[in-house]
């Protein structure tokens, strides 16, 4: 089952799967710039753990029992985990390539980080919610609304119950030029919009 929602930026204008969203970009006053990000996740969906992802996942393999996750490719200027900050239920790991689902294809520069949050909470979390406080830090300002992430999620209720969706979208990175001080204005703006394509098969339990 294949699926293409869009959304033009609409408060609370969220697909059926775990949807990451840009929400600022600061310097931290250390020469450095805090990128901070939230999920929001529908009541159509639930967040559940299970193993760590690795770079390769499968919705599609019937022993599937990988963490709900999502990724945020190509993070330019990365300065490590010890500047990540990850709200309580979730877990972080920085990967060369991945974590990305077999069914969705993002484009992945293996010279670059990505950011991957998971989920540890132990008990699945129903939506609808929307949840802030993930951030990671980079020695670069400047914005790309052409970044991408992809995720996975895990569907309650309804004919979709207990299967998994993977998804792919655009979001907000720093791509490694060095803004003018008149660009910094502009910085901390969300995106105009996203495409995000959702994909479903069933999963087994965590």
């Amino acid at each position: 089952m294949v699926a293409l929602a869009l959304a033009m930026g609409l408060p609370g204008a969220y697909a059926d799967t775990i949807t990451p969203q840009f929400t600022s970009v600061a310097a931290d006053g250390g020469g450095l710039f805090v990128w901070t990000y939230e999920i929001a996740e529908d009541a159509n969906g639930l967040v559940q753990t299970g193993a760590v992802p690795g770079a390769s996942t499968d919705f599609n393999n019937p022993g599937s029992t990988v963490a709900d996750y999502f990724t945020i490719y190509d993070f330019a200027g990365f300065t490590g985990a010890a500047d990540v900050v990850s709200p309580a239920g979730w877990a972080f790991e920085a990967l060369p390539v991945g974590a990305t689902d077999t069914h969705v294809s993002p484009t992945d520069n293996g010279g670059l980080v990505n950011l991957v949050w998971y989920y540890i909470g132990g008990s699945p979390t129903p939506g609808p919610f929307v949840l802030g406080g993930f951030s990671a830090k980079s020695t670069f300002g400047d914005l790309n609304n052409s970044g991408e992430f992809t995720s996975e999620d895990t569907q309650q209720g309804g004919p979709n119950d207990g299967q998994t969706s993977a998804s792919i979208g655009r979001i907000a990175v720093p791509t490694g030029i060095v803004p003018e001080p008149a660009s910094l204005l502009l910085l901390g703006t969300g995106l105009a919009g996203f495409v995000t394509s959702r994909f479903r098969r069933s999963r087994s339990a965590a």
